[in-house]
This record gives C-alpha cells, sequence and structure tokens, in this order.
C-alpha cells in the first residue's frame, strides 16, 4: 500500500505511514459507521452518576443514574464477569441482540452498552447495559395497596401488554419471561416489556427444539412443567393471563414451590390434565412420570375462583379464561387477545395511566426497592427468577441443576406516535362504535375471529363516572363463594402478608459440581450464577 502511494522509497517514511494511518482512522467511512451504529461502545461508565440501587441478581446490580452530560435518567444494569468462562454472558449478549431488533412504544429501549474496570476486589471488569428510565414496575405497584386501580386503569395496562407482545411475536420473537416484575412504567404512564434474557428467535422449521428452561416458575405454563422442548407463542400468553388476573388480586394467582406443585395449582385451578380436556399431554416427556401424582376428574374453576374480584365481569372473565387454557394450541395470539369484547366495552382504555400514577405523589415502586417507601406497603410475596435449567421434581426428574436470576433491565423511552408494524390494537375514543382491526403477522397464528360472537362493529355505552372502583383483598383466604370471600394466593406454604414465602423454589436447586447451599439470612442475597454453560440455551 505504501509503494502505491509513493512512499516506498522516501526518506520520510515513518512520518508518511503516520499520516496514512491518521487518515485511515478519521475516514468519512469510518465516521459513516459511527453514525449508524445503534450501540456506540462507550470505554467507561463514569458518564454517569450513580444515584439508587433498584434491582440485584447474580448476573449484577440495576442502578438509578443520571447522565452528567444531559441530565437524563437512566437505568444502568450492571454485568459482572466474575464467573464468565466463555466470554460476554449469553443472557446479555442475548438481550442486546433482540432489542437491535425491536423498536416499540411498549418495549424496553436500550441506549448503549458501558464498560468499567474495577481497581481491586474479584470483578476486574463489568459491563453496564444503558436503558432510558422508568419510574416503576408493574410487580412494585401492585404491591403497594394505597394505589387505587380501577377498570379503565387494568384495560389501559392490559392493552400496552399485549400490543408489546403483538410486536415481539410479529418479530419472531419469543419473550420466556413474562412476569408482572418485567412490565415497567414510565413517569407518563406508558407500560413496556423488559429483560430480553432469555428471548428467542422463532425458528421456521417446526421441529426444531429449544430449551425448556425458561419462565420465573409462578408464570410458567404447563407445556414447560410437562418438559416440552417444541412450543410458541402461547407461552408468553399464559404469562400475560396470570398477570391479568394478578391485577385485580394484587398477588400471582399461582405461587408453586417447585414444578410438581406448580402442576397441582394448575390443576386444581384450569381443571384435570389429561387427553381429554389437553389431546396430546400424554406425550410430553414428563407426562407418565407425573401421572399417578396429579388429582384426576379436577373440574375447571377459573371463572369460579377468580369472579368474586372481578365483580361479574363476564368479558373480563371470558378473556382470563382462554389465556389460561391448558392446551396451548387454543390459547389466543396477542392480536386475538386485543381484538376480545373487554376492551371495547365501557370504560374504554385509556391512551395511559398518568392519573393513576398520580397517587404516588412522585415515589418510585420497584420489586427490588432499596431506600424508598415501597416496602412500608408491601403486602405482595416476592417470585421467583426465571431458571436457565431445569428444577427437579422431587426426584422423579433427574436434576439439571442451576438456576439464574436476573432482574429487570432498564427502561425505555417512550414514542410519541404508534409505528406501522406497533399494535395492533389502536386506541379508541369513548364517543363512538369502535370498528374492529384484523392483524396478520408472518408465522404467527393470529385466529383473529370473533371470541365472543356478535358483529363486525361494537356499539360503545358510556356510563356515568366513566369507570368502576376494582376493591382489592388479599391475603387471607381464597374461596369460590361469590362475594366477600378473601383471597389467600394458592400455595403449598402459608405466608404472612410481610414476609417472604418460607420456602423458595430457588434454595432446592441442585448445582453440577457443587454442594447445596444453606437459606441466606437475607432476602436480597441470592444463590450463584451456574458455572457451566449450555449450548443449547
Amino acid at each position: 500500500m505504501l509503494e502505491m502511494n509513493g512512499v516506498g522509497n522516501s526518506k520520510d517514511y515513518d512520518t508518511k505511514v503516520k499520516a496514512i494511518l491518521e487518515q485511515c482512522r478519521i475516514s468519512q467511512k469510518l465516521l459513516n459507521y459511527t453514525e449508524h451504529f445503534n450501540y456506540p461502545y462507550v470505554s467507561e461508565v463514569t458518564y454517569y452518576e450513580q444515584l439508587l440501587k433498584i434491582g440485584q441478581g447474580t448476573f449484577g446490580e440495576v442502578f438509578k443514574a443520571r447522565c452528567k452530560r444531559t441530565g437524563k435518567l437512566v437505568a444502568l444494569k450492571k454485568i459482572l464477569m466474575e464467573n464468565e468462562k466463555e466470554g460476554f454472558p449469553i443472557t446479555a449478549l442475548r438481550e442486546i441482540k433482540m432489542l437491535q431488533r425491536l423498536r416499540h412504544q411498549h418495549i424496553t429501549e436500550l441506549v448503549e452498552v458501558c464498560t468499567s474496570k474495577q481497581k481491586s476486589g474479584k470483578e476486574k471488569f463489568c459491563f453496564y447495559l444503558v436503558f432510558t428510565f422508568c419510574e416503576h414496575d408493574l410487580a412494585g405497584l401492585l404491591s403497594n395497596t394505597q394505589v387505587k386501580i380501577r377498570l379503565v386503569d387494568i384495560k389501559t395496562m392490559m392493552q400496552h401488554i399485549l400490543r408489546g407482545l403483538h410486536k415481539i411475536h410479529s418479530s419472531q420473537i419469543l419473550h420466556r419471561d413474562m412476569k408482572a416484575a418485567n412490565v415497567l412504567i414510565t413517569g407518563d404512564g406508558v407500560l413496556k416489556l423488559a429483560d430480553f434474557g432469555l428471548a428467542r428467535l422463532m425458528y421456521k422449521q417446526p421441529e426444531h427444539c429449544y430449551t425448556n428452561r425458561v419462565v420465573t416458575l409462578w408464570y410458567r405454563p404447563p407445556e414447560l412443567l410437562l418438559g416440552t422442548r417444541n412450543y410458541g407463542p402461547a407461552i408468553d400468553i399464559w404469562g400475560a393471563g396470570c398477570i391479568m388476573a394478578e391485577l385485580w388480586i394484587r398477588a400471582p394467582i399461582l405461587q408453586g414451590n417447585t414444578e410438581q406443585s406448580q402442576l397441582e395449582l394448575i390443576s386444581k385451578l384450569c381443571g384435570s390434565i389429561n387427553p381429554h380436556s389437553w389431546p396430546g399431554c400424554d406425550k410430553l416427556p414428563y407426562y407418565n412420570n407425573l401421572q399417578g401424582s396429579l388429582q384426576q376428574n379436577l373440574p375447571r374453576r377459573v371463572r369460579e375462583r377468580i369472579n368474586p374480584f372481578l365483580q361479574n365481569n363476564e368479558q373480563a372473565l371470558s378473556l382470563i379464561d382462554l389465556m389460561l387454557t391448558l392446551n396451548p394450541e387454543k390459547r389466543p395470539s396477542a392480536s386475538a387477545a386485543l381484538d376480545h369484547n373487554f376492551f371495547f366495552e365501557a370504560p374504554i382504555p385509556a391512551i395511559n395511566i398518568q392519573e393513576l400514577l398520580q397517587q404516588l405523589k412522585g415515589t418510585n415502586l420497584f420489586e427490588y426497592t432499596s431506600g424508598c417507601g415501597a416496602h412500608a406497603n408491601r403486602r405482595r410475596p416476592v417470585a421467583p427468577a426465571a431458571p436457565m435449567h431445569q428444577q427437579q421434581i422431587r426426584g422423579k426428574i433427574p436434576s439439571v441443576g442451576g438456576a439464574m436470576h436476573r432482574a429487570t433491565g432498564g427502561a425505555p423511552q417512550r414514542a410519541q406516535h404508534q409505528t406501522t408494524s406497533g399494535p395492533p390494537n389502536v386506541h379508541r375514543s369513548t364517543g363512538g362504535a369502535p370498528q374492529r382491526v384484523h392483524h396478520q403477522t408472518a408465522g404467527v397464528s393470529q385466529n383473529v375471529h370473533r371470541l365472543m360472537g356478535g358483529g363486525p362493529q361494537r356499539t360503545q355505552h358510556q356510563t356515568a363516572g366513566g369507570s368502576q372502583n376494582v376493591q382489592q383483598q388479599r391475603g387471607e383466604s381464597f374461596s369460590a363463594a361469590a362475594g366477600g370471600a378473601n383471597f389467600q394466593p394458592m400455595s403449598f406454604t402459608a405466608f404472612h402478608p410481610y414476609q417472604r414465602p418460607v420456602l423458595n423454589p430457588n434454595q432446592q436447586l441442585i448445582q453440577r459440581q457443587q454442594p447445596i447451599r444453606p437459606p441466606r439470612s437475607s432476602q436480597n442475597q441470592r444463590q450463584p450464577p451456574p458455572r457451566f454453560f449450555n449450548r443449547d440455551f
């Protein structure tokens, strides 16, 4: 190259080489690449000032921070590297990859990736994923009993969640960790789906298998508990159904301690798991192992158990019942759920829940809160983290060990307008008859037929007062009797309203080449991450 530029025999060889190298460093091509690169590399995290710790897990910690140059609030998700023997953590790589593909009003937004070298200690260096800041997560909001949630707020929140799911599934992606703690809320009252560390692309080949060691136990669908490795968007719909019921009950509805106990709770709520109610379930890997331990001839009682909290809201019961269907093939898609009558009856969903957030008076509510006011009114158990490896089912299924704790990461920036690829269910105004919108997404079964009958157009009826105030009662008994029955989460262990479950599922995991660790005294201390890497993930 130097000879072509006429400097091969020059006495000023070194000078001209330096000039060429300098020119290459600032070339227009490099400038264009840097300008269009979505996630610029920042050498140090010193651009940000850490303000408050809002999350913790074995991956690291999540901090509320402020950019020193712009003054904007961000969330820093710290990724530790001390136990990584195969490079950058796969969950962090997966989260970055998925968020590159997803740009949507109801999906968290990654700003950049930073790094910081530790001067001492075990942490030689670590990375930070920088997200725009969200003021709350849904689990923290539901844990505060002082917050009164109206029916219009529930409709708005579910509409935002399903819009985000529709975008994810139409982009051929599975979230695989739907839970209330992974739903963030901005100061403007917009809900956003977060934590894509377990997300995966959907393969076109139907025979391709995924890992079944995903989804937090309390939100895990029955097909994963029975060991299937061939699944689709229906696993996220089950989690959305659990979240929807949680918006009324203010606590997770299925709080099992092991996979077997979780299946037993699902059977008591959704009916016995057998080929009659779910054709093909007898072919799943763990079905025969569990056949003797699960009760048979149990009726489906979703409506009966949840109705006392929904004040006989038939459309809400119908949608929850559909999303909590045992057979994953019978669950509606996100698009079909958005087209349900629940969103077309008065009160019509609002644009956001900003009016609800005015009750908080500037307080930030997160599932994990340090130094904030959420713990004073906490009456909600903390959900276990989603495993990266299948838990034991009381010795009947071989242990494959390990668990991965992850906290919700960051917060996205709210988009002002919906994109054409965005939500399928456009917000309806309160004055008129809304027209149903049908949607098509590649590779995802739509099933956009009318779920509850009726014509293509719905006439809205306005009622005085707009929306209903839903009285939330929790913490005592969960009875099927209509009216007056208080609720206790379906669990095998007794809860004090202000305590965590007596038995944490994460403490039962058996890890390869590592003894079982005793329970920690503090609820904020977690088990260490697995020291091996499974290519299947």
